[in-house]
């Protein structure tokens, strides 16, 4: 848009709560708490919608301080409960706050805050009831804002590996016995965000921009475990090479001898794709909105007073 939105610093402030957890992962301090919190707090202030944000922190902390999360390990291991509960209090307090401060009149005016929520979540979830989500009957949740998100977001070939490195993360999941906690954080960011946002039947591509950092960085992790792959595919074709005889010029082995120089093209194009899209995107800014161009035109052609 040509106009201020939120969704920029709801972006910055969910990397910052992501941050803040691989920060307590690590340390399991109480400042480490205060700081998720106070973050947390941040993110929901633009924009209440990413309120989604709690169900990895509350992950997060079940990972952090109970190894065995289940009925037998709280009654054993009492004092890792105690720590797991004060963190989220102090946490959540801390976020509380910051909320607060931020959003003063949510808390003076609660009515008010809650009608007006209310109001827009009304507007989202049903085309047609506001006029300018009329152009949003009639299409088809989670393929509509794929395509947008594709074709117009962030290009085809970013688009695509992006929303393909979801899958695959989703598959490595749960295809590997020892879990990544990284990649249980984020796909219990990204996939109940997602189904929560197509409940609607209103679909602006901004709704999904604050997910857009976490999908390009798990594409991202896919092209690089395909360089790993191939790499190590490639290498162990050449160096059986010389043994293979007539093995040599049957198609399976000359694929496996340059798999790697064409996942090394692929990534290459990807990346020229995605900077020609990205220029391409930015110039729609080098020009004023056609809103105001068209009023700039009806001022200097139209006489006033004419109906």
């Amino acid at each position: 848009s040509h106009f201020y939105r939120p969704e920029t610093f709801s972006v910055l402030f969910v990397l910052l709560v992501f941050w803040a957890m691989f920060r307590l992962l690590d340390h399991k301090r109480y400042v480490d708490s205060m700081m998720l919190g106070s973050l947390a707090g941040l993110a929901l202030s633009p924009k209440v919608n990413v309120f989604l944000i709690v169900l990895p922190v509350v992950v997060l902390y079940v990972i952090c301080f109970l190894k065995k999360p289940n009925v037998v390990s709280f009654v054993r291991d009492s004092g890792s409960l105690i720590r797991l509960v004060s963190h989220l209090l102090v946490a959540a307090t801390v976020g509380f706050i910051v909320f607060a401060l931020l959003n003063p009149y949510a808390i003076l005016d609660v009515s008010t805050y809650y009608s007006d929520i209310t109001a827009q979540s009304g507007m989202a979830k049903k085309a047609g009831l506001w006029p300018f989500t009329v152009q949003y009957i009639g299409t088809y949740p989670f393929l509509y804002q794929l395509k947008q998100s594709i074709v117009w977001g962030l290009g085809i070939p970013l688009g695509i590996i992006s929303w393909s490195g979801l899958f695959f993360s989703i598959f490595l999941l749960f295809r590997s016995r020892n879990w990544n906690v990284a990649d249980v954080l984020l796909i219990v960011w990204l996939v109940p965000s997602v189904i929560f946002l197509e409940t609607f039947e209103v679909h602006f591509l901004r709704y999904i921009f604050y997910l857009i950092p976490f999908l390009v960085l798990l594409g991202s992790r896919m092209c690089v475990s395909f360089w790993d792959s191939s790499l190590a595919m490639s290498l162990v074709a050449r160096r059986s090479g010389p043994d293979v005889g007539i093995q040599l010029y049957r198609p399976k082995y000359i694929l496996r001898r340059h798999v790697h120089s064409m996942v090394f093209l692929f990534i290459c194009i990807s990346v020229i794709m995605t900077a020609f899209h990205a220029i391409a995107f930015q110039s729609i800014y080098l020009t004023p909105h056609t809103a105001v161009q068209a009023s700039e035109w009806l001022q200097n052609n139209v006489k006033p007073g004419t109906k």
